[in-house]
């Protein structure tokens, strides 16, 4: 199995849906934190990782990596809707089949974090940021948090 594949696959076993209430949410901030030693492995200058309430009250937030001084920033949200009733099997359990990955958040986006990560094996770039954010399902607390930050 690809390394895209296989990072996809850690990436959708982590619930980070939206919910009514805080105790039925994902958990954004795992991923982030998930996320994070990826990263710093892939030769990041920093990496930070900050938490921030979503809409529902549940913790959210995002990591931010950068590649010297910034003047591109690619985001990508972590965040997903909540699974609906049409799903044959578990949502956070990725299944492959027919060259396929099925699982919430595959290609919403998990899938462009997982290729965007695999792809700094082949490049580093240069005076890029990547910031992967929470919330953007449903009020966009993390992007406001990081443009309000000094890394923006």
């Amino acid at each position: 199995m690809s390394r895209v594949v296989e990072l996809l696959r850690e990436l959708v076993s982590f619930p980070t849906h939206h919910a009514a209430t805080a105790a039925a949410a994902g958990d954004e901030l795992a991923l982030c934190r998930h996320l994070a030693p990826l990263l710093a492995a892939a030769g990041a200058d920093e990496v930070e990782v900050v938490a921030c309430p979503r809409a529902s009250g549940h913790p959210g937030g995002y990591v931010f990596a950068r590649w010297g001084t910034p003047r591109t920033v690619v985001n990508a949200h972590v965040d997903t809707v909540p699974a609906n009733s049409g799903w044959s099997h578990d949502p956070w359990t990725p299944t492959v089949a027919d060259g396929r990955l099925a699982g919430l958040g595959s290609a919403d986006t998990k899938g462009a974090i997982a290729a965007a990560i695999v792809a700094l094996d082949q490049q580093r770039p240069r005076d890029v940021g990547l910031l992967f954010s929470g919330d953007e399902e449903r009020g966009t607390a993390a992007v406001r948090a990081f443009l309000a930050s000094a890394a923006a």
